[in-house]
């Protein structure tokens, strides 16, 4: 594939790298960014390369910490920007400081901002991208970067359920897997719950509404207030909605402390990307998110998924 040779050969050429992820990065944009930074630095020993960000906390003593560099030291850089199509909502704006930037992306086409891009909406994860381009390249492959590689495909897939997912993403699973990544000892780690988690979240998820053919939860602060939580302890609360009969598109809307309201959106044969879009959004074609700034907004975007649900998406 051309542009990953093109990539791979101005990395080569590069002895400082950095890269970049996105806003309240999920274990995908920390995956991808530990996982090439972890194989970059075992295959070019000699080069600088830093991964910038706050990445996934729940993460980071698994997997391995973030880095903190200075102005100068970006400035001197090749920029790689993963899982992020957008300018605006890059975490560390600094990135526009580079010599040269790259993305690579694996959402809808929103804005061309890097000198090379590299854009499939066929892989799963920003993840899988990584781990193709890096066994692709011939490159070597820390347990770090596996581990990291494996997270953020499987946190993308929705453990291998969500499209894209492709015989790629099992091949290359399995050679992460091959190297050390461990599934059981990853999902042991995220998917343990305290008491007071699996309560709220039998409370929020018995509360759901629907409107049409959405089925959705609303998880407002006054609600958070009593249950002394915050808007981040919502986080995949949607998926406990996910498929139900006769509802082929799920939507949790989580106000945050700030006012701003996010809002998760899966769906099954349906093409939620547009509506995402509309509402300032993005992501797949099933798997997508967007930000109200009111919770007031809510029933303009549900009656936006239930217009894509006719396929009626020129008109959301």
């Amino acid at each position: 594939m051309r542009i990953q040779k093109s990539i791979y050969n101005l990395i080569r050429s590069s002895d400082i790298i950095t890269i970049f992820g996105h806003v309240n990065p999920d274990d995908d944009c920390y995956g991808s960014q530990v996982g090439l930074r972890d194989s970059l630095r075992q295959t070019f020993p000699h080069k600088q390369i830093y991964a910038l960000g706050s990445g996934s906390n729940r993460l980071l003593d698994y997997v391995g910490k973030m880095d903190v560099v200075d102005d100068e030291t970006i400035k001197k850089s090749l920029a790689i920007i993963v899982d992020v199509g957008d300018r605006e909502r890059i975490e560390d704006q600094r990135f526009s400081f580079a010599k040269k930037m790259i993305k690579i992306d694996h959402h809808i086409f929103t804005e061309a901002f890097a000198d090379y891009e590299w854009i499939d909406t066929m892989y799963v994860a920003a993840s899988e991208m990584i781990a193709d381009f890096v066994i692709s390249n011939h490159m070597r492959m820390p347990l770090s970067a596996a581990r990291a590689l494996f997270a953020g495909i499987s946190a993308d897939s929705g453990r291998f359920q969500y499209a894209p997912t492709s015989e790629r993403t099992f091949r290359l699973a399995a050679e992460l897997i091959a190297i050390g990544a461990n599934p059981s000892e990853l999902y042991d780690l995220i998917y343990v719950y305290n008491p007071q988690f699996v309560r709220f979240k039998s409370e929020v998820v018995a509360n759901y509404q629907t409107d049409g053919v959405v089925a959705y939860l609303v998880i407002d602060q006054p609600f958070l207030l009593a249950r002394n939580l915050k808007s981040g302890d919502a986080y995949g609360l949607v998926n406990g909605i996910a498929n139900m009969d006769g509802f082929p598109i799920w939507i949790s809307f989580v106000e945050r402390e700030d006012g701003i309201v996010n809002c998760e959106i899966r769906a099954k044969k349906v093409n939620i990307q547009p509506v995402a879009s509309a509402f300032g959004g993005g992501g797949h074609e099933q798997a997508a998110g967007c930000r109200l700034d009111s919770i007031k907004r809510i029933p303009d975007v549900l009656a936006a998924l239930n217009k894509a649900a006719k396929g009626d998406e020129d008109n959301v």
